[in-house]
């Protein structure tokens, strides 16, 4: 039972990481976007308090 609890929890835990970088790409993506129209963002600052490294997208 443990073993099956584990194991789903690792299956939830991948699939939230998958959705959480999946997002943030998204999101650079369209701040990028909007930074053609708008006045530069300093990009060091996080503003939804998403962490200011994420691991590299392979």
């Amino acid at each position: 039972m443990s073993f099956r609890a584990l194991f789903a929890f690792l299956v939830w835990a991948g699939i939230g990481y998958a959705a959480v970088m999946g997002l943030n790409k998204i999101y650079d993506e369209s701040r990028l976007i909007g930074q053609q129209s708008q006045q530069p963002v300093n990009q060091a600052a996080s503003p939804v308090g998403l962490p200011d490294r994420v691991p590299a997208q392979h």
